[in-house]
Parts: structure tokens; C-alpha cells; sequence
């Protein structure tokens, strides 16, 4: 058996935050760097509260066709990756563990998880499971209601929790609306006319990466991941004596 398979999740209850784009970034970084990478879509889990279904609709939510699965389509036609990416959905939490037990037994190295932004048994499973919690903002609005929004168990494990500016033209605003919980010094990076190609791409045409500043930016989202997953797999769980950015 290989290496430990350091799952990393891409959480938040806010949409439009960053997850789905933030999630796909990750994976091609991480690709790019020569590890075998499972982008997981935990997006179409029953949610906890059957009443929010109607609310969170949109998008990308259709289990045939999400947005994640698009991005994955590209990133595994993308010769930098290759067939290092695999894409995965799971619409149960029971499936999730199940999923990330045989990834491990496999000798995958990363799971990346998309979870959607409410929530479900399934994100609270991916939080159990994680080397690491990532909660991207595109903005200093969405940073403080996020932030806000996030519920004690993620807290309880904070050592394993990293805040992410995504996209934003103000990154600071976007950090100091985040305090007092760690941010990450790499962004999710974000390529509008890319994410615009992806949204109206069609699965048998799908969108291709040309953009070499996107690129750099997932390799450097991708390495600090990568080094702070090896850290926090390493390290006992730490009791919450509360929050201090690192």
C-alpha cells in the first residue's frame, strides 16, 4: 500500500464563494505536480433539511451534468495531467467513506472534495475524513458571512482549517474580513473568460486550458496545499484553544 491519501475538502455555506472553481484548480495543481488526484462532486448528497433542495438549485446541480464534472472532463483531456485526475460523485455520505476507504486502499494520493453550500451529511463526512478544510471568498462579504456560517465541528479541528481568497480584485479586504482564522498565502485562481467557457462548453466539446497565468497560479495553490495536507496528517488532533491566523 502507498503513501496515506490526504483528502482535502472545499467547504462553505455561501454560493458563489469559490468551491466548485477552487476544487478544480487544486486538482490540476496537484496533477501538474505528478500526484494521482480523485476530484470528488459530494454536491448531490440529500441535504440535512429537505426544504433548502428547492433553495440551492442552479447551475451545475443537474446529477448528470455538473460543473465539476466539466472541469474534470477538461482537466483529464489536459496534457499536463493527463489520467492522473479521475472525477467521482457520490450522492450519499455512506458512498463518500466508501469512496475514500478504496482511494486509500488504491494508494491514491489526494481526494479532493466539491461539497454544495448547505448543509448535508456528506460534507460533515468529508470534514470527519479531512487532512484538510478549505473555505475560499471571493470577496470580503463573502468572506465575513462564511466565516460566520461555519459550525463547531469545522472550528473544533482549526489546526485543519484554511480560509482562501478566490479571485478577489481586493485580496486584503478579502484577509482581514476572514480574521481571526488562518488564510492561505496562495489564491484559488480565477480566469473569468475560463470559467466562462466552461459554464457554456458542451460535454463533447469541452473547454480547454491555455492560460499559462492560471496555470502558475494552481501550481502555487497547489504546492502550499499539498505541504500543509503532509503537515496536518502528521500532527495529533489539537484541542480549540482558540484561533490564531498562521
Amino acid at each position: 500500500m502507498g503513501s496515506r491519501l490526504h483528502t482535502v475538502t472545499l467547504t462553505g455555506f455561501k454560493g458563489g464563494v469559490g468551491r466548485t472553481t477552487g476544487a478544480a484548480a487544486l486538482a490540476h495543481g496537484l496533477a501538474a505536480l505528478g500526484h494521482s488526484v480523485a476530484l470528488i462532486d459530494a454536491g448531490h448528497a440529500v441535504p440535512l433539511q429537505e426544504d433548502v433542495v428547492s433553495k440551492v438549485r442552479g447551475r451545475g446541480s443537474s446529477p448528470d451534468e455538473s460543473l465539476l464534472k466539466r472541469w474534470a472532463t477538461m482537466l483529464a483531456r489536459d496534457y499536463e495531467s493527463g489520467s492522473r485526475i479521475q472525477y467521482i460523485r457520490t450522492s450519499t455520505a455512506a458512498y463518500l467513506a466508501t469512496v475514500l476507504e478504496q482511494l486509500w486502499r488504491e494508494a491514491w494520493q489526494f481526494a479532493v472534495v466539491d461539497t454544495p453550500a448547505h448543509p448535508t451529511a456528506s460534507v460533515f463526512e468529508a470534514t470527519r475524513q479531512s487532512s484538510l478544510l478549505l473555505v475560499p471568498a471571493r470577496d470580503a462579504a463573502n468572506a465575513g458571512a462564511v466565516s460566520r456560517d461555519l459550525p463547531e465541528e469545522f472550528l473544533d479541528g482549526y489546526h485543519t482549517l484554511r480560509c482562501v481568497v478566490a479571485g478577489s480584485s481586493n485580496p486584503t479586504l478579502v484577509r482581514q474580513a476572514f480574521a481571526p482564522l488562518p488564510v492561505l498565502e496562495a489564491e484559488v485562481p480565477f480566469q473569468p473568460e475560463l470559467c466562462d467557457s466552461m459554464i457554456s462548453s458542451s460535454p463533447a466539446r469541452p473547454a480547454q486550458i491555455s492560460n499559462e497565468k492560471w496555470h502558475k497560479g494552481c501550481l502555487r495553490f497547489a504546492r502550499e496545499v499539498a505541504e500543509l495536507a503532509e503537515r496536518t496528517d502528521a500532527c495529533p488532533a489539537k484541542a480549540n484553544l482558540g484561533l490564531i491566523r498562521t
